[in-house]
């Protein structure tokens, strides 16, 4: 599995153990491991309060881009577009839900033509990313390491074009 689809993994709700196990031994190297020796009932409720309860640390990411409406909408269009083309789906029923857009940033940063649009994408989730990675440090969330991790390797691929294989 590639790295930006493992953090994908990593960032959606912990439903299934076995899933959230294997998400966070396959990224042990970002700082994750701590996330095996909490209780799973505990992380779910982690998760939540991370992510769903603030606005502030939401992975709905157009928060994070614009508080201007007609931007966000140009925005979520510009979104939807970059998952349909690179087979992101949008499971989510919102295109701007950060683990479906790191699913296809994967797929577009390995095709061919696709890495330009995968470096303008990365640079715009890079800036989402930072912002909630200020918002999980102030709340002392357990998921800091890995926005931390995922902020390093959109850093890291900005800066090389390249995406690491873990």
């Amino acid at each position: 599995m590639k790295i930006f689809d493992q953090y994908s993994e990593l960032l959606r709700y912990p439903s299934e153990k076995a899933v959230f196990s294997n998400g966070v031994d396959s990224l042990e190297r970002a700082g994750t491991a701590h996330l095996k020796y909490y209780e799973f009932g505990n992380l779910q409720e982690e998760y939540v309060d991370s992510f769903d309860f603030s606005e502030k640390s939401s992975l709905m990411i157009t928060v994070h881009l614009t508080e201007e409406e007609k931007e966000r909408s140009n925005i979520l269009a510009g979104f939807a577009s970059f998952q349909k083309t690179y087979g992101g789906s949008c499971g989510n029923a919102s295109p701007d839900y950060l683990p479906d857009l790191l699913n296809a940033l994967q797929d577009a940063a390995g095709r061919t033509g696709g890495l330009n649009d995968a470096c303008l994408m990365s640079g715009i989730l890079l800036r989402a990313v930072e912002k909630i990675e200020t918002a999980l440090t102030r709340s002392g969330s357990v998921y800091l390491p890995v926005l931390c991790g995922l902020k390093e390797e959109l850093c890291l691929f900005a800066e090389n074009q390249e995406v690491s294989d873990a």
